[in-house]
C-alpha cells in the first residue's frame, strides 16, 4: 500500500513539474502566433498583440496578453472594433476535473469599444468568415452525449477597469459615448443574475 502511495505522489510530482515547466519551454511568440491565426479564422478580422502573453497553469489556468486590439470591419469608422491595454483571466483547474468551469477573474484594463452600426443594418459586431459565409444550417441536440458537457460555469471576478465606448448607428442617426467606466461583477452560476 505505501509502495502505490510512492508511486502516486512520484506522479503527482511529475505532473506538476510538467505544467511548471512546459509553458517555460514554449516560446511566447509561439502562443502569440496561434491565437492570432485562430481568431482571424473564427472572426475574419486582425487580431493585433503588441505586448506580452503570460502563461501559467498552476495553481490557476491563468492567462495575460498585454496590448491588444481587434481590427473593425472593413466599412467602420474606427480602425479598431477593440483594444485594450491588458487583459487577465484566470481559471480554476481543480473545479475543470469535475466538468465545472470556474472563472476566477476575467479583468480587462483600459478597453476601448467601438460599436457602429452602417446605413444597411448591418453591425460591426457581424463578423464574416471565409470558412463559414453562409449561415449554418439547424443542428439537432445529441442524445448520445459525446463529448465534454460543462456541469456548472461560474464567473468570479468579472473587471473592467477604467473603459470607453462609442455607438453609432447610420440608421437612426443615434451616437452614444461612455467614458472611465469601471465596473466589477460576478455571476454565481448559469441560472443566477450578475451581481455588481
Amino acid at each position: 500500500m505505501s509502495r502505490l502511495i510512492a508511486i502516486l505522489a512520484g506522479l503527482l510530482l511529475i505532473v506538476i513539474a510538467v505544467i511548471i515547466v512546459v509553458p517555460m519551454l514554449v516560446p511566447m511568440e509561439t502562443y502569440k502566433a496561434k491565437v492570432v491565426e485562430l481568431v482571424k479564422s473564427q472572426t475574419g478580422r486582425d487580431l493585433r498583440i503588441d505586448g506580452d502573453i503570460g502563461l501559467s497553469f498552476f495553481p490557476n489556468i491563468a492567462v495575460s496578453i498585454g496590448d491588444v486590439g481587434l481590427s473593425n470591419a472593413d466599412w467602420a469608422r474606427d480602425s479598431e472594433m477593440a483594444s485594450m491595454k491588458e487583459m487577465r483571466a484566470a481559471l480554476k483547474l481543480l473545479p475543470l476535473f469535475s466538468g465545472n468551469v470556474e472563472v476566477d477573474s476575467f479583468i480587462l484594463v483600459d478597453p476601448i469599444i467601438h460599436l457602429e452600426v452602417r446605413k444597411d443594418g448591418t453591425p460591426n459586431w457581424q463578423f464574416e468568415t471565409a470558412s463559414s459565409p453562409a449561415p449554418a444550417a439547424e443542428e439537432t441536440p445529441s442524445e448520445g452525449g459525446s463529448g465534454a458537457s460543462v456541469n456548472q460555469l461560474r464567473l468570479g471576478e468579472v473587471s473592467i477597469q477604467n473603459g470607453s465606448a462609442t455607438y453609432r448607428n447610420a440608421q437612426t442617426g443615434a451616437s452614444y459615448a461612455m467614458e472611465s467606466v469601471n465596473l466589477d461583477l460576478a455571476m454565481p452560476g448559469l441560472d443566477e443574475p450578475f451581481i455588481a
